[in-house]
């Protein structure tokens, strides 16, 4: 019982003061008695303590992988059981979960994450946020216990909301299975130095089991170990010398019940002699060849669609000289704002024809990295182009996608990614959509962009799927008999199709071959990836056409690849005329001196220049255009030289007697973020938890007295930056640790001002959801025992159980009573009747007779 205004109780001794003091007003009345103690009650906010009305049983079910198969085989009949025994308040809520939490409320097809993961934790405390006050909440959790993440800190938060944490582990029959359940190797090392790599094997019996350790697709050592009372350890010694990132695997070999545990791999970052990175379309490149007869290190390479964010490890600059940006992986692109920015690096775009926006890079991730923007302007398009896009609306295209923090359909992403098209299109221009299933719809005929511009974007933004396949050739043909009618002298088609459903090629190669005739060009962006069912398909389109082949298995890209598709084939992006050039004093930022520059070059890619970046060579024609231009972002630097240096479109700045001097400083200023001395960074991988260690001289101290390095990291590849707080262990070193996901990615670096320590990527590699981790099964067993609930066999006994007891308002039941008492009261008054004196003639009868 507790009262929200207690002063109110006061009023009692005052009554029964008053009632001895004037007898007249009859408080010694029972009926009066109880209807003043009503009445104070009453204003005194009364509550008592009563059972919860009804109980809501919140079920968490457990969609990871190594669960789902178990719990499908009884959860009809576990749900049946629950709702047959249930009471008539009480309440069964379904709760899904792996690595996100989904609600039964939430209108979806099924369940949507990733079974990659178990995070009951994250089950648990996403249902305490939604559980109603006023009624008794209790868990059941149906799950094999294999948590991918502690659990141990909500017990808590059970308890602080009064919450019952029950359990039904879902056992499988016991089967022979073999796991790797540790690799460990240092995460960084010097080049040339020795480590120890140290594997450890379990398994449900005693046997020899085989086993391989992978330096990336090689294999460096094999072997055979026998398990000892369910045991092995396996300790081996390799050395690497190169600097960058090497990728360690354990794999055994066993005919065993789970495949997916059979493997566990690391990241080991070797430091050296940093390198440069060419990304280039030519061999041989005079670039290359300049920067190693300038004892510059060079890694080259040529076929960039396999670079990864690794492949930034012991990079000091990166150089893309001629790639397209559909010829470089999206992973690497998009690694590398974070690369640049955080980490230090340098990044360096050298002109040609698929350089800038002529090479797709308008709308990148890198766009905003550059010193020059590739946008639009009437002031230099080519001709007016006709473009038709052909946009897939099967049923596929209806499901529901993470983009941008929301969730929308891929129909919806493909309708931004035509709108961002009509949006970089000039008044000049015109554009046709089709959308098509077994047919092609007419979204829009070929139309001026002219003044209508908002209107188109308005008709294309609204297309939904309706279901069936796309076929193909359908829509092909229906956007050729469009841009037939067009009068502009560029024209060009954007197929967008799923690459695992595209059908009824019909006569396309003869259509391809007609559109070819006529100058026309057909580039497609495929949804999914190269290995899927039509991707060969649409390769040959785009090969047949003329044009591009994108494919991306992420739907959240598709307005970038529109809008990159479009800047590349509606601008004039490279002048091919021989156009003079001349310095500015720019340069002397870069090089502290001079330089007798050439007195023109071949021809260049058009592009201006971006607030507070610096100009170093300016073109001499009406543009006044930037070809080498440069400024810092972040902690690194990025520069952009706007004309070839390699190539046919290079002769005249390769005969240039600085060209050598021109490049070497360049990437030199680049490169600039090296590490002093006295300074030194250290990272250690113990399970899924990473601890950094930065120390510093004492020369340092005073350098640092008012400037607390910071640490910051990135998740994922495209890294959302995050600071780690420090620990200061002791004077000149600082220690932080920084908790990593099942297989999740992990870059970052220790800034000080200007001076960057990167670090990464690192990778807590192994499939933890099949680790069969027993520890954490504990931890689920020992959270429900505290929370004060059981492991539930029979499940209709959870309805009997405990209910929570509530404090209730009473005020209508206080004021019933004071209503009857008080007029109850009054009749007695009227009838001149005393149920006092009555009750008191009836105790002093029955004592006298006793």
């Amino acid at each position: 019982m507790t009262f929200l205004q207690p002063q109110w109780l006061l009023l009692l001794p005052l009554l029964a003061l008053a009632g001895w003091r004037w007898p007249v007003l009859r408080f010694h009345e029972p009926l009066r008695v109880l209807a003043l103690l009503m009445l104070v009650l009453l204003l005194a906010g009364m509550r008592i303590q009563l059972p919860a009305d009804g109980m809501d049983l919140w079920v968490l079910l457990d969609r990871s992988d190594s669960a789902r198969s178990l719990l499908a085989s009884e959860e009809e009949e576990i749900f049946d059981l629950l709702e047959s025994s249930r009471g008539r308040d009480d309440r069964i809520n379904r709760v899904e979960f792996a690595d996100v939490v989904q609600w039964e409320d939430e209108n979806t097809e099924g369940f949507s994450g990733d079974g990659k993961q178990s995070r009951i934790a994250l089950a648990v405390k996403s249902t305490l946020a939604r559980i109603q006050e006023g009624r008794t909440a209790r868990f059941l959790l149906l799950s094999d216990g294999y948590s991918t993440e502690p659990v141990d800190r909500v017990i808590e938060e059970l308890r602080t909301k009064n919450v019952v944490l029950d359990t039904r582990i879902l056992i499988e029959g016991v089967k022979t299975d073999f796991w790797v359940s540790d690799l460990e190797l240092p995460t960084r090392i010097q080049s040339g130095e020795s480590f120890l790599l140290t594997g450890q094997i379990r398994g449900t019996k005693d046997q020899e089991v085989s086993y391989e350790v992978l330096r990336g697709d090689s294999v460096v050592f094999r072997g055979q170990v026998r398990l000892s009372k369910g045991v092995a350890t396996i300790r081996l010694t390799d050395r690497l010398l190169r600097s960058g990132s090497y990728q360690y695997r354990l794999r055994i070999n066993a005919d065993d019940a789970v495949g997916e545990n059979n493997y566990r791999y690391h990241w080991v970052e070797v430091e050296g002699t940093p390198q440069v990175l060419l990304l280039t379309s030519f061999s041989p490149d005079p670039v290359e060849e300049t920067l190693r007869s300038a004892g510059i290190q060079v890694r080259t390479i040529r076929q960039a669609l396999d670079l990864d964010m690794e492949d930034l490890s012991g990079v000091s600059a990166v150089v893309i000289n001629n790639v397209a940006a559909h010829m470089v992986s999206t992973s690497f692109l998009d690694a590398l704002p974070f690369y640049v920015q955080t980490q230090g690096g340098g990044l360096l775009m050298l002109g040609g024809r698929h350089s800038f926006g002529a090479g797709g890079y308008f709308s990148s991730k890198i766009d905003p990295l550059l010193p020059v923007s590739m946008e639009l302007r009437k002031e230099h398009r080519q001709l007016a182009v006709a473009m038709s896009i052909i946009m897939d609306r099967s049923g596929s295209m209806a499901a529901a996608v993470p983009a941008g923090g929301r969730r929308v359909s891929k129909m919806d992403l493909a309708n931004e990614g035509a709108a961002r098209t009509i949006q970089l299109l000039g008044e000049m221009d015109s554009i046709s959509v089709f959308a098509v299933d077994s047919t092609a719809h007419e979204i829009l005929p070929q139309s001026m962009i002219g003044k209508k511009r908002d209107r188109l974007i308005h008709r294309v933004s609204r297309v939904q799927s309706m279901g069936g396949g796309i076929f193909v050739y359908e829509g092909l043909r229906q956007g050729w008999e469009e841009l037939k009618k067009a009068e502009q002298g560029q024209r060009h088609m954007i197929l967008f199709s799923d690459a695992a459903d595209s059908e009824q090629p019909g006569e396309y190669i003869a259509l391809l071959d007609e559109m070819s005739e006529a100058g026309a060009t057909v580039s497609v962006i495929g949804l999914g990836q190269e290995t899927d069912a039509d991707a060969d398909f649409l390769k040959d389109i785009a090969k047949r056409g003329g044009g591009r082949i994108f494919f991306n298995q992420n739907p959240g890209d598709l307005p970038a690849l529109f809008a990159q598709e479009t800047v590349t084939v509606a601008r004039s992006a490279f002048l091919d005329d021989p156009v003079a050039i001349s310095g500015t004093p720019g340069w002397r930022q870069i090089a502290g001196g001079s330089m007798s520059w050439p007195e023109s070059v071949d021809g260049y890619n058009l592009s201006y220049l971006r607030p507070d970046a610096t100009a170093a060579v300016i073109s001499g024609d009406e543009y006044d255009a930037p070809l080498v231009a440069f400024w810092n972002r972040g902690t690194g630097r990025s520069a952009a030289v706007s004309f070839s240096l390699s190539g046919k479109e290079s002769g005249m700045i390769r005969s240039w007697e600085g060209y050598g001097d021109f490049i070497q400083t360049l990437i030199r200023w680049l490169q600039a973020n090296e590490i002093p001395t006295g300074l030194s960074l250290q990272t250690n991988l113990m399970g899924n938890v990473l601890q950094i260690d930065f120390r510093h001289s004492e020369e340092w101290s005073s350098k640092l007295a008012d400037m607390v390095p910071r640490i910051l990291v990135g998740r994922g590849e495209q890294a959302t930056v995050e600071e780690v707080p420090w620990e200061l262990m002791r004077p000149g070193h600082y220690s932080a640790s920084v908790t990593l996901g099942p297989e999740e990615w992990l870059r970052g670096a220790v800034n000080l001002g200007e001076i960057s320590l990167p670090f990464g990527p690192i990778i807590n590699g192994a499939n933890a959801e099949w680790s069969r981790d027993r520890l954490r099964q504990q931890e689920v067993y020992e959270i429900s025992r505290k929370s004060g609930g059981r492991e539930i066999l029979d499940l209709s006994s959870v309805w009997s159980e405990k209910r929570n007891v509530v404090l209730r308002h009473i005020d209508r039941e206080l004021m019933g009573c004071f209503l009857i008492f008080m007029l109850l009261d009054a009749l007695f008054t009227r009838l001149d009747v005393s149920p006092g004196r009555y009750l008191w003639r009836v105790v002093t009868d029955y004592v006298k007779s006793r």
